[in-house]
C-alpha cells in the first residue's frame, strides 16, 4: 500500500467514523422521543427480535386460519407481552398521550405470541435482539433499539463518507442529506428492518457511484467492495429488498454500461460480487419455504386488474407525505405546508443538480424515478385482491433516497466552479428550509407522545428520558450545526477537495492495483 493510498484510507475511515457517530446522535434523539410500542408495527418487530435472538428462528405458524402467511408463534416473556398488550390504548388514538402505555413487567415466564412478522427472514432480528441475551428484561427493547441505531447509522455514515471522497463533496453530500428525510432518521431509531433496508441502500448507492464515477481514484476498489457488502446486508433485510437492488443494478447499467460489468467480474472483485447474489438466493429460499410467500386468508374483495392498478396508483400518490414523515401508528402528521416545503425543496435541488448531468446519467436518473413510481404500484396492484392496500409510503424510500444521491454524486464530478458557486447560493437557503422541517417533525413527535396531537410538546402525561425541553433543544442544535456545516461546505463548493482531486493514471503498460475502467461518455 503506497503512502497516498494510506493517507486516503485514513481520511475515509476518519470521516466514516465521524459520520457514523453524527448519524447515531440523530437516530438516538428520535429513539428517545419514541415510547415503547409506538413505532410502526413495533410490537411485532421488537418481540420478533427478542424471540429470534433467543433461538426461535423459525416459529411455527398458528393453528387454523391466519390472515398473513408470515405469522409465526413466538415465545416471549410475560413481562414484555403484558406491556405490549397496552399498545391498543395508544395506537390510532392521536389525542391520547403515551402515558397510558404500561411499563415492562418482571415476569420472565414464556408465553406464546402469534407474531405477524414471525416468519420473516430473521437476520435483522437476530442482530438487533442480541443485547437481550445479557440485559435485564426492562432494558430489552431499549437495547434492541440501541443495536438498531448502531446498524443503521453505520450504513448512513458510509454513504456520507463515500460522498465526501467526491471531487466537489459539498454537492455529493447535499444529495445524501436531502434523501435523509425525518422519516429516515425516525425509522433508524426503532427496531424495523425497513430502517436497515433504507440506510444499506444509501450506502450501496453512494459507494457504488463514488467507485464508478472515479475509477482511477485510490479508494475506488475499496468503495466498490463496501457497496457490495452493503448490498448483501440489504438483500437479507426484507423480502422485497432484492427487488430494490435489482432496480439499482439496472440504473447503474444505464449509467455505466459495459465498464460496470467488467469491474464486477474482475478476479479481485468476484468474491464480493457473489455476496449479494448469495444473499438474494437465501432471501428467496427463505421467503418461499418459511414465510409461505405471503399466502394466507384473503382480506380484500376481488377487483379487476385495472381497478387494482388505479386504486394502487392513487394510494402511492398519497404516500409521498409518509416519505417525509408520518410517525407512530400513522397518526402523527406534519402540516400540509411542511410537507410542501420538504417535497418542493428536494425536487428543486434535484432538478438544479440534474442540469449538469450528462445525457446517459440523466437517462439513468429518469429510469430510477420511473421505477420508484411504477414498481410499487405494480406490487400493490398484484396483492390488492389478497391482502388489500397494505403498501406504505416508507417502503419506497430505498429507491427515492437514491434520486438525490445520484443527482448529487454525478453533479459533483461534472460541475465547474461557476456552477458550484451558483448551487451554493441557492442550496443554502433551501437546505435551511429542509432543516426547519426536520425540527418541526421532531416537535410534532414530541407533542403527540407527551400530550397528544392537540396538546403541548412540553407539558403532558408522558415525559421522555431527558425531558421534552432538553431533547428538543439538543435536536435543534444538532440540526442547526449540521446545516451550518453543510452551508460552509457549499459556500466553498467551488474549491476541489484534496480527496476529490484526480489521481494520475498509471503509466502505459502498467496496471495500478486500484486503476479502474475509464468513465463512459
Amino acid at each position: 500500500m503506497g503512502p497516498d493510498r494510506e493517507v486516503d484510507l485514513r481520511g475515509f475511515v476518519r470521516h466514516a467514523l465521524v459520520f457514523w457517530l453524527w448519524s447515531a446522535l440523530f437516530m438516538t434523539m428520535w429513539s428517545l422521543a419514541t415510547p415503547l410500542w409506538s413505532a410502526p408495527d413495533s410490537v411485532a418487530h421488537e418481540l420478533r427480535a427478542y424471540g429470534a435472538a433467543h433461538g426461535n428462528l423459525t416459529p411455527d405458524p398458528p393453528e387454523g386460519d391466519q390472515v398473513l402467511g408470515t405469522t409465526g408463534v413466538d415465545e416471549v416473556p410475560e413481562g414484555l407481552l403484558s406491556s405490549a398488550g397496552s399498545a391498543g390504548c395508544y395506537a390510532f388514538q392521536p389525542l391520547v398521550s403515551a402515558e397510558c402505555l404500561a411499563p415492562v413487567g418482571d415476569s420472565e415466564k414464556l408465553l406464546p405470541y402469534p407474531n405477524p412478522a414471525g416468519r420473516y427472514i430473521p437476520s435483522y432480528y437476530v442482530v438487533t435482539g442480541l443485547p437481550t441475551l445479557v440485559v435485564p428484561l426492562d432494558l430489552a427493547v431499549p437495547s434492541e433499539r440501541g443495536m438498531a441505531v448502531l446498524i443503521s447509522s453505520m450504513f448512513l455514515g458510509l454513504a456520507l463518507a463515500a460522498a465526501r471522497t467526491m471531487r466537489r463533496p459539498a454537492l455529493a453530500m447535499t444529495g445524501v442529506l436531502v434523501g435523509c428525510s425525518p422519516m429516515v432518521l425516525y425509522l433508524g431509531g426503532v427496531v424495523n428492518p425497513n430502517s436497515l433496508e433504507i440506510t444499506a441502500m444509501a450506502a450501496v448507492g453512494a459507494c457504488s457511484l463514488a467507485a464508478l464515477l472515479r475509477p482511477q481514484a485510490l479508494l475506488s476498489t475499496l468503495l466498490l467492495r463496501i457497496s457490495l457488502v452493503s448490498a448483501a446486508a440489504l438483500c437479507i433485510a426484507r423480502m422485497i429488498s432484492p427487488v430494490w437492488l435489482a432496480i439499482w443494478l439496472g440504473v447503474l447499467l444505464v449509467a455505466f454500461g459495459g465498464p460496470l460489468v467488467k469491474r464486477l467480474l474482475e478476479r479481485r472483485m468476484l468474491a464480493f460480487t457473489a455476496l449479494p447474489v448469495v444473499a438474494s438466493a437465501i432471501n428467496c429460499a427463505w421467503t418461499f419455504s418459511s414465510a409461505g410467500s405471503l399466502e394466507g386468508t384473503s382480506t380484500a374483495a376481488p377487483v379487476s386488474m385495472w381497478d387494482a392498478w388505479s386504486l394502487s396508483a392513487a394510494r402511492i400518490d398519497s404516500g409521498l407525505n409518509e416519505v417525509v414523515g408520518i410517525f407512530g401508528w400513522l397518526d402523527t402528521v406534519l402540516s400540509p405546508r411542511e410537507y410542501t416545503f420538504y417535497i418542493t425543496g428536494a425536487i428543486f435541488i434535484v432538478g438544479m443538480l440534474a442540469t449538469v448531468v450528462d445525457r446517459r446519467r440523466l437517462a439513468a436518473l429518469a429510469t430510477l424515478v420511473a421505477a420508484a413510481y411504477f414498481v410499487p404500484i405494480a406490487i400493490q396492484a398484484a396483492q390488492w385482491g389478497s391482502v388489500g392496500p397494505v403498501w406504505q409510503g416508507r417502503y419506497t424510500i430505498p429507491l427515492l433516497l437514491l434520486v438525490p444521491v445520484l443527482a448529487g454524486m454525478v453533479a459533483s464530478e461534472r460541475s465547474d466552479q461557476s456552477f458550484a458557486n451558483r448551487v451554493a447560493f441557492i442550496c443554502v437557503p433551501i437546505t435551511g428550509l429542509l432543516a426547519y422541517v426536520h425540527v418541526r417533525a421532531y416537535f410534532a413527535q414530541l407533542r403527540r407522545n407527551v400530550s397528544g396531537v392537540s396538546g403541548s410538546a412540553f407539558d403532558g402525561g408522558w415525559e421522555p428520558p431527558l425531558t421534552a425541553e432538553v431533547q428538543f433543544a439538543l435536536y435543534t442544535v444538532l440540526v442547526v450545526v449540521t446545516w451550518l456545516a453543510l452551508s460552509r461546505m457549499l459556500l466553498r463548493a467551488g474549491v476541489v477537495s484534496d480527496e476529490g482531486r484526480d489521481e494520475p493514471r498509471p503509466a502505459a503498460g502498467r496496471r495500478s492495483e486500484d486503476a479502474g475502467l475509464p468513465e463512459p461518455v
